[in-house]
Order: structure tokens, then sequence, then C-alpha cells
């Protein structure tokens, strides 16, 4: 798949029986297409994500992030968003329901020139992705917490 594929319809397959239904899609999203969660995400190079429903191929919302070449979705159930890596390591989280930005982070300094293979999972819900040839974790409830330094640290005893 490439950025500029334009989908039109989905193609439900039962497990147990092996028909197959095509679903048609509401504005034939373009992008890079993802399932996680029951919902099909559809990421454009410009950072733009549609999400669109399983069930009957409606668009669920649509949402700019501003950040280009997003990672495919990871979503948890517990924060009720929605999270993506860009190839620079900026991590948007997203409302599953609406779409709405709920936080992001900076990015990560460069690393040489390095900028693809930007992937993201969750780790019993903690935000794990690499970017610019880098690992990085997050939670979802502390995004922008930064750990101590050792100096820091020996300071505040």
């Amino acid at each position: 798949m490439t950025w500029g594929d334009a989908y039109e319809a989905l193609l439900r397959v039962n497990p147990g029986s092996g028909a197959v239904e095509r679903v048609p899609l509401t504005g034939s999203p373009t992008g890079v297409a993802s399932l996680a969660g029951g919902v099909v995400y559809v990421v454009r190079e410009d950072g733009t994500v549609t999400a669109v429903s399983v069930a009957d191929g409606r668009q669920l919302w649509r949402q700019a992030t501003e950040m280009e070449s997003l990672s495919g979705p990871v979503v948890s159930t517990t924060y009720d968003s929605v999270y993506f890596v860009s190839r620079f390591g900026r991590l948007p989280a997203l409302d599953r329901d609406t779409g709405a930005e709920r936080w992001h982070t900076a990015g990560l300094d460069s690393a040489g020139g390095v900028t693809e293979g930007a992937s993201l999972l969750l780790v019993k819900d903690a935000i794990v992705a690499t970017a610019l040839g880098t690992a990085l974790s997050v939670s979802p409830d502390r995004p922008t917490a930064r750990q101590p330094t050792a100096a820091a640290s020996a300071t505040a005893n």
C-alpha cells in the first residue's frame, strides 16, 4: 500500500462460513489503512486520520494532526484513545469517539538523518515507540512527564 491508495469498500469475511460481504465506504478515504479496536483508521501522509466503522462503512470522524508520516494506530480501551507516532517521534493521542486531540508530545532531536521506521505498540497501556533510531516510552496519563536525571535526583536528596 502507498500513501495515495483510495478505498471504496471494506470486505468483511465471516470466519465461520467464509462468506464475503462488501461494505461500501463513505467518501473513499485515501491513505494507508489499518484495523485497530474494531475501526479502520486511514492515515494520509500529511497526518490526516479518518476513522471508518467496520460495521457499516460510514466515516466516524476525520482529524488533521499536522504530523506527517504517522504510524499505524494502537488503541487503549483504558484511556479511550488511539495513538500514533510520527517519523520524527511526535506522539498524538486522539479521542476514539470523536478524533479530537487529547495531547501530543514534542518530536525527538535528529538522529543523523534517520527518518524511516517509526513503529508503535502498547505494553500494559504504556506507549512504546521507535523513531529516528530511538526507542521511547510514554505514559498515557502523564505524556509530558520526564524522568529525573541523575544530577537532579542527587540534588533532591
